[in-house]
């Protein structure tokens, strides 16, 4: 299993501003260019402290081609947003209203992928958040 960060400045990525506020913050991910097999890890987005995730988004751009799902969560657990998510079916998922969690922590919106070749799919990550304290 490995662990491959696709946040845009690493690990110390603060996308979001430190002023309260709502922010939509969105990614690509082609499989064609991050491979990956089963139980590897994809951290997309930094999750600042206090900060409300309300809506994570997949949308497949482009399909896998044989079985392949993932599991879209955060560090804490990895199926908070979407399970068994099927990235081979040109589909569109939105996470219920029910999966709004808050971060008193820092944390990070992960994917994890499901089954030994994931190498073609495309798929595109949108997650909505609320920064409510400074």
């Amino acid at each position: 299993m490995a662990t491959t960060d696709l946040r845009v400045g690493g690990s110390n990525e603060l996308p979001i501003s430190s002023s309260p506020g709502i922010v939509t913050q969105v990614k690509t991910i082609d499989f064609s260019v991050n491979t990956a097999g089963d139980g590897d890890i994809f951290n997309v987005f930094h999750v600042p402290v206090n900060t409300w995730v309300l809506e994570v988004m997949v949308s497949v751009d482009t399909e896998e081609g044989h079985t392949a799902t993932i599991e879209v969560g955060d560090a804490t657990t990895i199926a908070q947003y979407h399970t068994g998510l099927d990235i081979d079916a040109a589909t569109s998922t939105v996470s219920a209203a029910t999966a709004w969690k808050f971060y008193s922590v820092a944390n990070d919106i992960r994917i994890e992928t499901n089954h030994a070749a994931t190498g073609a799919a495309k798929i595109t990550v949108r997650a909505v958040m609320l920064r409510v304290t400074e």
